[in-house]
């Protein structure tokens, strides 16, 4: 007699413990159902506009290294530059999607964004020759100077 309320104890109780268990595991599932149709709804992409940031001159950042021996000698400084502009054709608007490659680098060409303006990242002092493809259009060598006022680039 004992045994079988032991039994019928422990069935009520993993009964009861499955259907707790049951009931948890739905709510987790609804919970994470809204919070992927939440994320989605409230999901979009940040734009330069985000920031309301205008910005009127030139990109020109200049990043320098310098090292030093353990006896004070100094050593040459190397130092590199991102620089950024606007292409525009000969009427001054902007170029999307240009195609940018320093010639004698075996670096990927850089393109346009939709307002013409473009980045190449740690280049060197110094003048530089860079091949600009406009879409559809033949490429131009454009010569420029690091550091310069501007790297502004027209297209003629």
């Amino acid at each position: 007699m004992f045994s079988h309320w032991v039994t019928l104890w422990f069935t009520v109780v993993g009964e009861a413990l499955l259907a707790y268990l049951l009931i948890l595991n739905t709510l987790y599932l609804v919970f994470a159902i809204i919070s992927f149709f939440e994320l989605q709804r409230h999901r979009r992409r940040w734009t330069a506009r985000d920031l309301d940031v205008i910005v009127r001159s030139p990109l020109v950042l200049t990043r320098t290294v310098r090292y030093r021996r353990i006896a004070g000698e100094p050593v040459e400084s190397d130092s590199t530059t991102d620089i950024g502009g606007v292409v525009r054709n000969t009427s001054g608007e902007p170029v999307a999607g240009a195609s940018l490659v320093l010639e004698g680098s075996a670096r990927e060409p850089v393109f346009t964004n939709v307002l013409g303006q473009y980045l190449i990242s740690a280049v060197a002092r110094g003048a530089l020759r860079v091949r600009v493809t406009p879409p559809g259009g033949k490429a131009r060598a454009v010569a420029l100077n690091v550091p310069a006022a501007s790297y502004d680039i027209i297209l003629e």
